[in-house]
Parts: structure tokens; sequence; C-alpha cells
């Protein structure tokens, strides 16, 4: 899969947010920037739930990814999911997880139908997660549970790309490490956007960065924008 931003500006009232944004993006990309530059507006944009003001996302499958072929469909930005076209996979910073389901049903409702429960167990395995935390409802279970299912059910969507929103945040160290080694892996060879602020998991992923500035800086005592 490929990602086209092409001139993405956005502003919340008098605040720019997004202005000009330009970029082809393939393979493992991360999303750098200080806290209020846009990076959750961008991926925002990416994954249909906000439109931007001006400029144009296009999601480009490739030959050989899911959903795609020589004659891949290319899908332009807000847009309503199409069966068989590309779409984004999402890890949100707050996890948005059906409180009274368990973490193995949170993960089910993200996989495409059929997959065998042996290969979700397998996925929060290798997170770290196993016996009575599986059948925990995910109302009960600790912020690092809840991030690791987030994870999973991102990772076993069946999307050919994701875009992970500060993914890690709440993981203690070893934690972190394991997470981070499983979405690499997990998203081998398929399209991945990960913002960050933090300078560890940017090297972790890789060189490929799109950085936004921050194009608005609050004054003393002033709220910041949502970005």
């Amino acid at each position: 899969m490929t990602v086209t931003l092409k001139n993405l500006c956005k502003s919340y009232g008098p605040v720019p947010v997004l202005a000009g944004v330009t970029a082809q993006l393939a393979g493992h990309t991360v999303l750098w920037g200080p806290s209020g530059c846009g990076k959750t507006t961008l991926a925002r944009i990416l994954w249909g739930l906000e439109a931007p003001d001006a400029g144009e996302v296009v999601l480009s499958g490739g030959p050989g990814e899911p959903g795609a072929g020589p004659k891949a469909p290319r899908v332009r930005r807000p847009f309503a999911r199409r069966p068989g076209g590309p779409w984004l996979a999402a890890v949100f910073q707050d996890d948005r997880l059906c409180g009274q389901l368990t973490a193995v049903q949170n993960a089910a409702l993200g996989c495409p139908a059929g997959t065998p429960q042996e290969k979700i167990l397998a996925a929060f395995e290798a997170l770290g997660m196993a016996g009575a935390a599986l059948a925990t409802p995910a109302a009960l279970l600790s912020g690092g549970q809840r991030r690791r299912t987030a994870l999973v059910r991102a990772a076993l969507s069946g999307a050919p790309g994701a875009v992970l929103d500060e993914p890690f945040r709440g993981l203690d160290a070893a934690a972190r490490a394991d997470a981070m080694a499983y979405v690499r892996q997990a998203f081998a060879g398929r399209f991945l956007l990960i913002a960050t602020h933090d300078e560890a998991e940017a090297a972790f992923f890789g060189p490929q960065r799109l950085t936004l500035p921050l194009l608005y800086a609050p004054a003393a005592g002033e709220a910041p924008p949502t970005a």
C-alpha cells in the first residue's frame, strides 16, 4: 500500500495545525513532531474520521497486498470504506475497547471472519498476555493490558496498513520492548505509520520519517489546540 498526501491543510478556527503537508509514504514511517504539531489530526484524516480543509489523501493498494492486484483500487479520503478497497487499521491514543467483552473478544471483533482463535491467542502470548487476563472484561484490565489488546486488534484486522497513534503509551519498559517487536513483525510487508514523540520508538522503526512542524505556539496560560 502507498499513501499519498497532497497539500493537506487543517485549522481549528483561527489556529493552523497542518499546512501544505505533501508526501508519498510506503513501508514503515514514523510520524514525528512535538505535541500539538498535528500528528493526531493527520491520523484522523487518514482514518477518514476527519476531513482536511484543503488537499487530498489517496490510498493505493500494491500488487501482492491484501485486497490489491495489478489494477488495485485507489481510494480518496474522506471516504466511506468500500469492500475490497484499501483501508487503514487504527490504534487510538485511547484504547476504545468494548468494556464488557474480554480481551480475546475485543481482538476478534476486528479480525476477518474465520480467524482461528489459536491465532489470536498466539498474538497475545507474543505480547506477554495469557491465562486469566484473556478472559477478563476489558473494563477490568490494566492500562497496559488494554493497550496490548488494541495492538492485537489492529494487527489481526486484515487491513493492508495501519496508523498507530502513540501506540506504546502506558507500557512499562519490558512490555514496550515486546510490543514494539510484535508490531514491527506483525506489519512486515504492510504499510505502517506510527505517531510518536519518543526518540527510542522512532529509531526502532527505522529511518523513514514524516516530520510535522509546530505551526502554533499557545501564549502563556492558553490551552493548546487538540492536534
